[in-house]
């Protein structure tokens, strides 16, 4: 699956897939990676909030919520402010 967009949040890595949005996380050593997926096609909703301002040359850092049907979210915090607005706008929602 290509990935149309791989960006870091402060979880690990947020992943934009043609089918899929992940969180994952590589595992130290071999044990313990982490993996959040919702496949696309159950996205109904996506929201982005600024965390951080800019300050000081540095870019900030914003929270992307996406919201499944059911409920289920998957949250990615701290990505940078331009890739939260290019993963809205990959996923339909800007």
């Amino acid at each position: 699956m290509a990935e149309l967009l791989r960006t870091r949040c402060s979880t690990g890595w947020l992943i934009i897939t043609e089918e899929t949005v992940r969180i994952e996380r590589e595992a130290f050593l071999g044990v313990g990676g982490y993996l959040e997926v919702l496949p696309r096609s159950t996205l109904v909703g996506a929201t982005v909030e600024n965390m951080i301002a800019p300050v000081f040359g540095k870019d900030g850092g914003s929270t992307l919520t996406l919201t499944a049907a059911g409920g289920a979210l998957l949250q990615a915090k701290l990505v940078h402010p331009e890739e939260a607005q290019r993963a809205l706008a990959l996923l339909g929602f800007a």
